[in-house]
């Protein structure tokens, strides 16, 4: 085999040992094959380079190569006509402007190029118990068994661990140059050093030891080896936090790791309503005299008896402050808008039990109101022309009315609503039992225009208890309405009060 050397720097360890052209069909096979970017259809050629090592990076002066990472090789595609190639490797140096031994390359030809290193050698690595992990000289070199690694000449740091790190070697080893070198490992049973810790952060907090995540909250292991350790906590939108300790051989060490220190933010609330009571959702803690809070989103609740209840959500981050303010509004109990139905007595000449049905719409109030006649009037007696007694009776009013008014609401309890409206009242005779006769009047009626207002007060949620005064103006009335009301002494039309309960929904 031939060997040719690349022109490096005395520094620099890497050379090519061979290059041949071979017979391999590669470069021109289906699925293996790559033509030149330049034209779409020439063939390129075909270099596979042998070697163990990775991170080589290859270049030619004419563009369009193509580097293939395969096991113990690289396979590099290269245009046709390339007389030269460029080889490098950031620890083992490099082979600049690299005559090819063969000549300009070949369209649809594979070569085999061998790369060696000198300064050192190839080494087989294994090791007692199996599956131990290696670091040289502090990197990580994989697992044992380790196959053709290359190690610099020189006192290389070696060391093994095993089995949870039960088992562990440090050793140095001296490495010259030469060929192949197997070493074998026996590590060392180190369980009498071992010790166990128990770990507990705050909050659910990640528990990060050497790199990797071991829980959240609590971590428990039997696995560590005597000495001082480290390890961290971390949440989301927070400081991570290092905590220290210390592992005795044999013994159980608890061990409460410090909390990852929260981001914080500004969160100022003032209150424009006094005694509120404020809950937040999420559960956070939340002071109105320490604003400085943990950054994330917040949703409040404020409430008071009497006051309608307010939500609001705040998102605070990190550093930035976030201003509200809250003014509860008093409940009106006075609503706007429902239906209503209720019963009260009705105080005037001729007084009554009125039962009402209405509703409210955006405050404007439509109520329809019957009173049923209880009182009686005076006796009333009917003479003929002669003067001769015809009849005696007594008389109740029976009263349809319809209303209209304006609702108001004076305070969250208390309200009222002047109203105007019609009413009809209705005369209803008994005769007298001693006398009897002819029912002078019955079902006399009259007309009237009402003005008013009706007074409420709230004592409970869905309950009214009002007060409406009225004046009645007489527009019409039958002429028997009239002398009936004469003679038993009862006004048409006129003052009346109703009292009573409505009962709103």
């Amino acid at each position: 085999m031939l060997l040719l050397a690349c022109t490096v720097s005395h520094a620099q360890r890497l050379s090519v040992e061979s290059f041949i052209e071979t017979t391999d069909q590669d470069a021109i096979l289906p699925g293996t094959r790559e033509t030149d970017p330049s034209d779409g259809k020439t063939a390129m050629a075909l270099i596979k380079v042998q070697t163990t090592e990775r991170s080589f990076i290859f270049e030619t002066r004419y563009g369009n190569c193509k580097v293939v990472q395969k096991v113990g090789e690289f396979w590099v595609y290269v245009p046709r006509d390339v007389p030269r190639l460029a080889i490098r490797h950031p620890r083992y140096g490099s082979c600049e402007d690299y005559d090819l031994p063969t000549g300009p390359t070949k369209s649809g030809t594979t070569y085999r190029m061998t790369l060696r290193i000198s300064g050192g050698r190839h080494v087989d690595i294994n090791s007692n118990p199996a599956g131990a992990e290696l670091f040289i000289d502090g990197e990580a070199a994989g697992k044992a068994p380790v196959r053709n690694l290359f190690l610099p000449s020189g006192q290389r740091h070696l060391r093994a661990q095993a089995m949870h790190d039960r088992f562990e070697l440090d050793t140095t080893l001296v490495i010259t140059d030469g060929n192949l070198m197997s070493i074998d490992l026996q590590l060392q049973d180190i369980s009498g050093l071992m010790g166990r810790v128990e770990v507990t952060a705050a909050d659910n907090a990640e528990i990060i030891f050497r790199g990797q995540k071991r829980g959240e909250g609590s971590w428990y292991t039997d696995e560590l080896r005597e000495g001082t350790y480290e390890l961290l906590t971390a949440r989301p939108n927070c400081d991570t936090a290092h905590t220290t300790f210390r592992v005795e051989r044999g013994k159980l060490t608890r061990v409460t790791a410090n909390p990852p220190v929260p981001h914080t933010g500004y969160l100022n609330i003032f209150m424009r309503t006094r005694a509120v009571t404020i809950t937040e959702t999420n559960h956070k803690a939340y002071d109105l005299a320490q604003p400085l809070v943990p950054v994330g989103r917040y949703h409040f609740t404020f409430s008071r008896k009497g006051y309608y209840p307010e939500e609001h959500e705040y998102n605070v981050r990190r550093g930035e402050t976030v201003n509200d303010t809250i003014r509860l509004t008093p409940i009106s109990y006075v609503k706007p808008d429902a239906l209503y139905f209720g019963l009260g007595y009705t105080l005037s000449s001729l007084s009554g039990i009125t039962g009402t049905i209405g509703g409210v719409f955006h405050s404007h109030d439509l109520s329809l109101s019957y009173t049923i006649g209880l009182a009686s009037s005076s006796n009333v007696y009917a003479y003929d022309a002669n003067d001769l007694l015809q009849s005696g009776l007594t008389y109740k009013m029976n009263t349809l009315a319809i209303r209209y008014g304006y609702q108001v609401g004076l305070l969250p309890r208390l309200g009222f609503t002047p109203q105007v409206g019609y009413m009809r009242q209705q005369l209803t005779g008994s005769l007298l039992p001693d006398i009897g006769g002819v029912k002078y009047g019955d079902g006399a009626t009259a007309s009237c225009l009402t003005v008013g207002v009706k007074i409420l007060a709230v004592p409970l949620h869905h309950a009214y208890v009002f007060l409406s005064p009225e004046y009645a103006v007489t527009l019409s009335k039958d002429a028997d309405f009239e002398s009936v009301a004469k003679a038993g002494d009862f006004s048409v039309g006129g003052f009346n009060l109703t009292a009573g309960i409505l009962v709103n929904f």
